[in-house]
């Protein structure tokens, strides 16, 4: 017996008073023939009653069939339709089969309750189960001793899915109804307050706003709601630079660190905040300040926030800001000074109204307009989504270029939120649709699309066709490109709404599915973002390990509390660690903590255990330069001595020749000519090396031309192991710290760790430069050490242009110094920069200049 879909004929106009006036036969006849051109399959015949049966996937064949015999007036049919298994008993002829089963018992006794040019399906129908087969209502009767129910076919629209596509024909309506956008106001230096609940509006407000802040520049940020510092800003800027919004002098410096920030290698701070003011900068005095705009703040990432209060420090801009009502403002912002807050609510009846009018284009009659109104509960959000669902389930149709009630009843029932609405519509997507969706809730609603992708393929339990099914869903309204590289569900009730479809261990799964893809991108501060997908699905253990991880990667860019919190998190399995840094849901599933899972360690990267200092690679432009030759470091280092003095001859204790000869590559087995950015294979001891520094005054300056020459010899042997505890032990002595600084940062320059050393390059840099800002004095040497180190640095890091430009600041400074050691090393470096740049031509005029100095 085989599953089949049986349909039954009721032929009401044979009378057994006087059959001779029928023409029961020649009817038939006729319907069989046209019954099996559609694929039926005669399986009874009786005195009134005529039965075909189709196959389970000939359903429209079979529909089409039903409303062609009941549309003719003189027919006389009444139908039923049923679903079940059929045994054959004899085959009369091709296409003549007699057969009996449960689905032709149902379809007959459906046939003979339904009046006359009725089609009456089996609740039990799988298209009617799923909605695909709409319905008039219902028909209750008794036949025999049975109660019989069956569903009245919609004959002129009777499926749904061709229905639903008129979904497409939705209009993303004006604003309607928010006078309080003419008061929302901030000066420069202030933050502004929207407070709105979520499904009124807020996000679709602050777009408005955006367009009315024009021509001056704004930068939208949304929250990334799963890890990665930066995630918002890095996100913000990916948007409006695929909408044109970049401005036009944004080159050099701050391109090389756009594209840093947008690959997710992640900037420090200044970095961020001085490319945030260029982005914001006027084109012209006449033009207005710029403006921030910070959705759902409260779910923004602390360090987005952090470079946004930075960057107004230093050149106050305008800032506006949503927040759920009574929810304050994130800690970074706390104390901003405010501008005027205002507060949205439910939209009126009106209003309501004319909005569910405009989401047609005006095409809804108002009574439905107003039913739809009431739906809603005034919320703009959930007014949206009960006309897309009513579309989508075959309630609302197009008619003639109007918007149409089906039936009396579309419309009529309770008031529901908009999570109501989006849930109803979710029930008709296919299982490819739902992954991708799925994909992208678990994602945090908005992600990148190559992330999306590798998340379907590593979770989903079908084979899905990724691009094909994005392009259905953005025409569904279901999901959005916000840009070429970024893929958004609608809103955040959305992402809530799918993520609640999975059942608690299906989502973790997806979650430590999640990980696994993040932890193996191409992204450093990515591994954030994998270690809270861990977390969230149960592994505490891989979140840990990929936690610390993720600390080095944060650190690397000079993310402190970042990596702090990261490495708390590591040890304490506490999730407010993160939630605190805005890097993770501050509310978790209950069911998190019950039971524990494991991601399998051949699915996350080899270095997760050991967390790398990942290493930046080459930005366009300016390529990376190798480490400049000893000369150069150990002048960067240490430094010339001041003009007309000599250097003090080094004392070493006689139980201290050995380690003085080591030092200098002359024992140990070590080659007296070591390569720079060579790794010394056992650090040498260092305690002959350490200088009692004397407190007399005048001992002061031969302490510190000792420590120059000890370092300078470390770092012309390159053996930076060594430099590295020189540096400690100027530390822990508490002087000279400008030079401890810049020891430690260029030993690990010379072992491979290029960012991590960025931060004390930079502190050292600044230092100097605010030991005296004019230029006056003896501090100009300082600076130009201090400058080119920064500069090695920055080179090392894969930031040419800032390197080039850092190493003609402290060219500047050693000239205005008349330091000819400072300016000869400045030389060498920018022309290697320059060669390695491939501006050959360049690198031999600095070349030349560095010969002339020497």
């Amino acid at each position: 017996m085989t599953e089949r879909l049986v349909v039954s004929f009721c032929h009401r106009k044979v009378s057994a008073r006087a059959p001779e006036q029928s023409s029961h036969l020649q009817v038939a006849r006729a319907l069989a023939k046209r019954a099996s051109a559609r694929g039926g399959s005669l399986v009874s015949w009786g005195a009134r009653m005529l039965s075909f049966e189709f196959g389970c996937d000939a359903l429209e064949d079979a529909v089409e069939l039903c409303a062609e015999e009941c549309a003719q007036e003189d027919a006389g049919f009444s139908v039923g339709m049923a679903q079940g298994e059929q045994e054959p008993a004899h085959e009369l002829a091709p296409g003549f089969s007699l057969g009996w089963g449960p689905g032709l018992v149902r379809a007959e006794a459906l046939a003979r309750i339904a009046h006359v040019g009725e089609l009456l399906a089996d609740p039990g129908l799988d298209a009617v189960r799923s909605g695909e087969l709409l319905s008039l209502g219902s028909r209750i009767r008794v036949l025999g001793k049975e109660r019989l129910r069956g569903h009245r076919v919609d004959l002129k629209y009777p499926f749904r899915s061709e229905l639903a596509r008129g979904a497409q024909e939705l209009l993303t309506p004006l604003l309607i109804g928010r006078p309080e956008l003419a008061e929302l106001h901030a000066d420069k230096g202030q933050v502004a307050i929207l407070y709105a609940a979520r499904g009124l509006g807020g996000s679709r407000f602050l777009g408005e706003l955006a367009r009315t802040l024009e021509p001056a520049r704004v930068l939208r940020l949304m929250p990334s709601r799963v890890g990665e510092p930066f995630g918002a800003l890095r996100r913000g800027l990916l948007k409006a630079r695929a909408r044109g919004q970049a401005p036009a002098v944004l080159e050099g410096v701050h391109a090389e660190s756009l594209e840093s920030l947008l690959a997710g290698e992640g900037l420090d701070l200044d970095a961020c905040a001085g490319l945030l003011r260029t982005w914001l900068r006027p084109s012209s005095s006449q033009r207005p300040s710029g403006a921030v705009i910070l959705d759902d703040v409260a779910g923004v990432d602390h360090d987005t926030l952090e470079v946004v209060r930075a960057a107004m420090a230093e050149r106050p801009f305008r800032l506006f800001v949503r927040c759920l009502p009574g929810e304050p403002l994130p800690a970074p912002l706390a104390d901003l000074p405010r501008g005027v807050s205002v507060t949205i609510r439910p939209l009126g009846a009106r209003e309501s109204a004319e909005l569910a009018r405009a989401w047609v284009g005006g095409e809804l009659e108002v009574a439905a307009a107003e039913r739809f109104a009431r739906l809603g509960r005034g919320e703009p959000l959930a007014i949206a989504e009960a006309i897309a669902e009513a579309i989508e389930a075959g309630e609302l149709v197009w008619e003639g270029g109007h918007a149409t009630p089906r039936r009396l009843r579309t419309a009529r029932g309770a008031s529901q939120p908009a999570s109501h609405w989006i849930e109803r519509r979710a029930r008709h997507l296919e299982p490819g649709p739902r992954a991708v969706l799925f994909a992208l809730a678990v994602l945090g609603g908005e992600a990148d699309a190559p992330d999306v992708t590798a998340l379907v393929e590593q979770a989903s339990d079908v084979e899905v066709d990724v691009e094909r099914v994005v392009r259905a869903l953005e025409r569904m309204r279901w999901l959005r490109r916000s840009s070429p590289e970024l893929w958004c569900l609608p809103s955040v009730t959305h992402g809530e709404v799918i993520s609640s479809l999975l059942s608690a261990e299906r989502l973790a799964a997806w979650h430590r599915d999640a990980a696994v893809v993040l932890a193996n991108n191409d992204r450093p501060l990515g591994t954030v973002s994998a270690a809270v997908h861990a977390m969230l699905g149960g592994d505490f253990e891989s979140a840990a390990l990929l936690s610390r991880r993720a600390a080095a990667s944060a650190r690397a860019v000079d993310l402190q509390a970042t990596g702090a919190a990261l490495d708390a998190f590591s040890a304490q399995r506490d999730p407010t660690a993160l939630s605190g840094r805005g890097l993770a849901p501050s509310v978790l599933p209950v069911d998190l903590f019950a039971e524990s899972y494991r991601i399998p360690e051949h699915a996350l990267p080899d270095d997760s255990l050991l967390p790398p200092s990942p290493l930046r690679p080459g930005r366009l432009g300016l390529a990376p330069p190798r480490l400049p030759g000893p000369d150069v470091l150990a002048f960067a280092a240490a430094g010339a001595l001041a003009r007309g003095e000599e250097p003090l001859p080094v004392s070493v204790p006689d139980e201290g020749r050995e380690a003085q000869g080591s030092v200098r590559g002359a024992s140990r087995g070590r080659p007296p000519s070591a390569p720079v950015g060579s790794v010394s294979e056992a650090p040498e001891e260092l305690g002959e090396l350490d200088v009692e520094f004397v407190d007399e005054p005048g001992t002061n300056v031969s302490a510190r031309h000792e420590m120059a020459q000890r370092a300078t010899e470390l770092l012309r042997v390159g053996d930076f192991a060594a430099v590295a505890e020189l540096a400690l032990s100027l530390r822990s002595s508490g002087r000279h710290l400008a030079l401890a600084d810049r020891l430690d940062a260029l030993a690990k320059l010379g072992q491979g760790d290029a960012l991590t050393a960025l931060s004390a390059l930079r502190r050292a840099r600044d230092l100097a430069t605010a030991s005296d800002p004019a230029g006056e004095g003896g501090a100009s040497g300082d600076r130009c050490r201090a400058s080119l180190a920064h500069a090695i640095g920055l080179g090392a890091a894969g930031r040419g242009a800032e390197a080039l430009l850092e190493a003609l600041a402290g060219l500047a400074y050693a000239r205005e110094a008349s330091d000819r050691r400072g300016e000869l090393a400045c030389a060498r470096f920018i022309a290697q920069l320059s060669d390695a740049a491939g501006h050959r031509a360049s690198g031999r005029v600095w070349a030349a200049v560095a010969s002339r100095l020497n």
